[in-house]
């Protein structure tokens, strides 16, 4: 039952330029609320023959420079649906990276809910890869500062847990640009942008 021993880990892509968005949708079971009642959807008896459609499914954008994470809530993981939540999430990061979308770049993989008909209607630069590597980080993040905010009876709602979490994991220091993604966006023009990409690729 002991850990795997350390892997050496092999470097991930280098950045050519800011705004190199990474999108993916992740689930929050509502079977892993079962304890926690008043957060559990309430489903019609119809819907409740498949426990799928009463979970809770997030739409996930971070911005690979500066690992800073956004989400959104979305009611389906349909092609339309999603497609409205990472143009609120380009939105977004326009304003908080000071960048037009003519500027930014979306990678997301090939699940049927992007699909290669939605991105030139979000104005935006688009490529599928096999795995978004920060975001399934950024994820997996985020679901354990979820769950544990949940154990400790510390959230309202689903969406509120989300904020918390969100909030925290924008906040946490980051070992590879020694500092907090909410710091480094403060950062991102200018030269001290230059010398985070240079910290990131290294």
């Amino acid at each position: 039952t002991d850990n795997l021993p350390p892997r050496q880990k092999s470097g991930g892509q280098k950045l050519k330029r800011k705004g190199e968005i990474e999108v993916d949708i992740f689930v929050i079971s509502n079977e892993d609320l079962k304890e926690h009642k008043y957060l559990r959807k309430k489903g019609a008896a119809d819907e409740l023959k498949s426990k799928k459609s009463l979970d809770y499914k997030v739409l996930n954008a971070v911005d690979r420079l500066t690992s800073y994470c956004k989400t959104f809530m979305v009611n389906r993981a349909d092609a339309a649906t999603v497609k409205n939540a990472v143009d609120k999430s380009l939105n977004f990061f326009q304003d908080l990276l000071d960048l037009k979308r003519s500027e930014m770049k979306v990678y997301s993989d090939a699940g049927g809910e992007f699909t290669a008909a939605q991105w030139p209607k979000l104005n935006v630069e688009h490529e599928f890869v096999s795995v978004g590597n920060k975001v399934e980080q950024k994820n997996s993040h985020l679901q354990r500062i979820f769950h544990r905010l949940k154990n400790s009876n510390r959230m309202s709602s689903v969406s509120d847990g989300l904020r918390q979490a969100e909030k925290i994991a924008n906040e946490s220091y980051n070992r590879i640009l020694k500092m907090s993604p909410a710091e480094a966006v403060k950062k991102y023009n200018g030269p001290a942008g230059e010398r985070l990409m240079e910290l990131y690729n290294n």
